[in-house]
């Protein structure tokens, strides 16, 4: 588990990650809302596993796509050999892990998985290389669609108010033109 800590001036809102921003159900990250404005923050890198410590039974997890800096409540589990990143992500990312920190969680109303039993979550089986192979391009699979995601967002966040307001004018737009390769 990766423990360092720097001041949260050192965030940057792209790669912050906190429990708000980790989508439940396995559904990886979103931006951050906000960044914190006082104490420390946990370093993380590029391969890392992400996972909200608070309420498990959600399954917030990531796989970090980029380095960058997380909340506290968000763990940060790193692979002995870097190469085998992905595999961990995948065996974590099993609903066998979420029950078993679901059973030493403490707490009803906000429950926490307990750090030391999750570091006692036994992975039974070595990944072959081209298991490895397979779980580290469909990652990066993953992680191009999601910044094409970001990007499309971003585009859509940009031109849409120009469009209702009148600022752009598509209403000459020869349609037939624009798709006529799907005819």
């Amino acid at each position: 588990m990766a423990t360092k800590k720097v001041d949260c001036r050192e965030s940057d809102i792209s790669t912050y990650v906190s429990t708000e921003s980790l989508l439940p159900g396995k559904m990886g990250r979103r931006k951050a809302s906000s960044l914190p404005q006082t104490g420390k923050v946990t370093v993380y890198q590029t391969g890392d596993t992400l996972i909200s410590n608070i309420r498990p039974y959600f399954k917030k997890i990531w796989y970090a796509d980029c380095a960058g800096t997380c909340s506290g409540d968000v763990l940060v589990f790193r692979a002995k050999h870097p190469d085998q990143a992905g595999y961990l992500y995948s065996c974590m990312r099993n609903d066998r892990f979420f029950d078993y920190v679901m059973k030493g969680s403490k707490g009803t109303k906000m429950p926490r998985g307990d750090k030391k039993q999750m570091l006692a979550y036994e992975i039974v089986s070595s990944p072959t290389v081209q298991t490895m192979n397979l779980i580290q391009t469909a990652l990066e699979q993953i992680s191009i669609t999601g910044k094409e995601n970001d990007r499309l967002a971003t585009l859509r966040d940009a031109l849409l108010p120009k469009l209702m307001s009148g600022e752009i004018d598509v209403s000459k737009v020869d349609l037939t033109q624009l798709n006529s390769h799907l005819t």
